[in-house]
């Protein structure tokens, strides 16, 4: 990087030095410098960059790592996120031979398959949950798909698999992963008014491929109901008696 060249008139001609990064050459106007610059690179070149920046993400997001903080300044939470985001995402690239990180793609696997084993949520920080989703799906087949797609909260994106649903229970046809798509989708209800849309929802499908897993979810969701309708009001307390609320 050569820091002294300065444009010191309208028009200049500079001899730029190249670098090497894994099998890119490039060259990089105004590197390591902070300002707001307008730089007008060719399109092919404006891609190599592109490259080079997921490359880059790589070693990046082994430093800040996955675990969130409630210490973490701004700053910090910001470059976890670009950074794991970025070399998790490399590996779409079109150089995925060069881009993919094998280190935090395994990462995320490891988090989804706690989900996936133990319920454990609590790996999945939200700020990573769009990332972690994103690649296990890439990455892992029809059935993260659908449980992924079970953690939705849009309206948009649930009604389609409720109107699908024939479609799914034959595609999953004599294997438990129906099962375990259907007690995913219930983790997030926790009311009796669930239990009754649940229910009503089921009314007129043939269930007995996965009776036993939509009675089991129903079962989970009426007990974290009872649980809240008994211990509500007493842990809100204690909560905001501990400034946590």
């Amino acid at each position: 990087m050569d820091s002294k060249v300065v444009l010191t008139a309208k028009e200049a001609t500079f001899n730029i030095p190249m670098w090497k990064l894994g099998k890119l050459t490039l060259y990089k106007l105004n590197a390591r410098i902070i300002g707001v610059y307008h730089v007008l690179y060719p399109p092919d070149h404006l891609s190599k960059l592109g490259d080079e920046a997921g490359l880059s993400s790589v070693p990046l997001a082994e430093k800040p790592g996955f675990e969130f903080s409630e210490n973490d300044s701004p700053d910090l939470t910001q470059w976890r996120i670009t950074a794991i985001t970025n070399a998790a995402n490399a590996a779409n690239a079109a150089n995925a031979a060069n881009a993919n990180d094998p280190k935090t793609i395994a990462e995320v696997k490891r988090r989804f398959n706690l989900l996936l084993e133990k319920n454990d949520l609590f790996r999945i920080a939200g700020d990573l949950q769009r990332t972690i989703y994103a690649n296990v799906v890439r990455l892992g087949g029809k059935t993260a798909a659908m449980i992924a797609l079970c953690r939705s909260t849009d309206p948009a994106l649930v009604k389609p698999s409720q109107t699908h649903l024939s479609n799914l229970v034959e595609k999953f046809k004599g294997n438990f992963s129906l099962g375990r798509v259907l007690q995913y989708s219930f983790d997030s209800l926790t009311t009796f008014e669930d239990v009754n849309v649940i229910e009503g929802f089921f009314e007129d499908k043939d269930t007995s491929t996965y009776v036993q897993a939509l009675s089991q979810g129903l079962d989970d969701v009426r007990s974290k109901a009872a649980w809240l309708e008994r211990d509500r009001a007493e842990v809100e307390q204690w909560l905001k008696k501990n400034q946590y609320l």
